[in-house]
């Protein structure tokens, strides 16, 4: 995955570093859909993440977080057709 997004964060575009994990930078697993909210916890819903963007989006849906439409857009082309994911029902 982390090779899709060319070692960058999915969000914001920064570099992401894999040596010491409390930076703001250091690489991360992200659900694009949060599992809380009905997000599948495989290959297919994940995207790299620094902790910053990690933690800020927390366990908002993706287009409520990030308010750029075309860095949202080109995440669903790289990810592929997800629309299975952002169609699925929100659990309470």
């Amino acid at each position: 995955m982390m090779e899709l997004f060319g070692w960058r964060c999915a969000y914001c575009d920064c570099w992401l570093d894999k040596g010491d994990a409390k930076k703001p930078s250091s690489r991360v697993i992200e659900h694009f859909v949060p599992v809380a909210k009905g997000g599948l916890n495989d290959h297919t819903n994940v995207v790299p993440s620094c902790r910053r963007c990690n933690e800020a989006k927390g366990v908002q849906m993706p287009r409520e977080w990030l308010q750029d439409e075309q860095r949202y857009e080109a995440i669903l082309t790289t990810l592929g057709d997800i629309d299975c994911l952002l169609n699925t029902p929100v659990l309470p």
